[in-house]
């Protein structure tokens, strides 16, 4: 069996850090590249999506690292009986287990996070969302 890619390596130590959050337990972790999900109105969980952006040249040699630039977003689906307060608490603490330079490391690949997650706006449907957006990168 051969090695596993760079891009298998550094979606491996992200998903890694995502499985240590430390509401795994009440907000069940899905994929978004994982089985199909369909939760109902009273069910909260996690979405997490790993967005791998262009990579880029950083020098002239063609054995040089490449920086590989990415996004991973993870929604907090809490339910409406919860509120928006409690949403956003808990996107919080997600942002807070991603902090700044934070190293993932899998086989060798380290993914850095590059600055402080955003956390982003509450959206109300059929359940409370709120998104943390984390940018990460690795340069290999």
């Amino acid at each position: 069996m051969t090695a596993p890619s760079i891009e298998t390596k550094i979606y491996q130590a992200i998903k890694a850090r995502v499985s240590t959050l430390p509401m795994a337990s009440t907000y069940p972790i899905k994929w978004s590249d994982g089985p199909a999900y369909e939760p109902q109105a009273t069910e909260r969980y996690l979405r997490a999506t790993w967005i791998p952006n262009q990579t880029q040249r950083m020098f002239i040699g063609s054995s040089d690292p490449h920086r590989r630039p990415g996004i991973l977003q993870i929604d907090v689906f809490a339910t409406v009986a919860q509120g928006s307060g409690v949403a956003r608490e808990v996107a919080g603490q997600v942002a807070a287990h991603f902090a700044t330079d934070l190293a993932m490391t899998f086989m060798g690949v380290k993914a850095r996070v590059l600055k402080a997650p955003s956390v982003g706006p509450v959206f109300v449907d059929t359940h409370i969302q709120v998104p943390v957006t984390i940018e990460v990168e690795t340069n290999r």
